[in-house]
């Protein structure tokens, strides 16, 4: 018998499903004299991803450059977006990312293996290190892997 998990509160999460169950999938929200519309649920991200031209990549999640580099296809508009989209659109196909958890487990396992008693961690390095190793052994395998901290130094 399959058992029955229950997903770990996450209240921001919670109250998002809140508002939603409430006020439906468009939400104006502002805070500080910022005003945001949150487009939630399935069909609404359907949208967005089937009609990406008008909504700025760069301006949504400019915040994760900080972690991703500015070059990043998250954060990346216009052809340099699709470029790199079709790069990675086939490796990121919804079949392919179960592939990928024992690869980023196995990525942060191995930092953390590393890290030793009293010692002093930029945990923001090292956990980026892992991210990029994970993001490079899932898309070009493990021998490009091997080289991440380089392919890390020229972002």
């Amino acid at each position: 018998m399959a058992e029955h998990r229950r997903p770990v509160p996450y209240p921001p999460g919670e109250a998002l499903l809140a508002a939603y169950r409430l006020r439906g999938p468009v939400i104006d929200v502002g805070a500080g004299g910022h005003g945001y519309v949150l487009l939630l649920g399935a069909e609404a991200n359907k949208f967005v991803f089937a009609n990406a031209h008008p909504f700025s990549w760069w301006e949504t999640f400019q915040n994760l450059a900080v972690a991703d580099g500015p070059t990043a296809l998250i954060v990346s508009d216009g052809e340099a977006h699709r470029r790199r989209r079709r790069l990675v659109q086939p490796a990121l196909h919804h079949r392919q990312i179960e592939h990928y958890l024992q690869t980023m487990a196995d990525s942060a396992d191995a930092v953390i293996a590393s890290w030793r008693p009293s010692q002093r961690l930029d945990i923001y390095q090292a956990m980026r290190s892992a991210i990029r190793h994970a993001i490079i052994a899932s898309l070009f395998g493990s021998r490009l892997a091997a080289d991440a901290q380089f392919f890390g130094q020229q972002l």
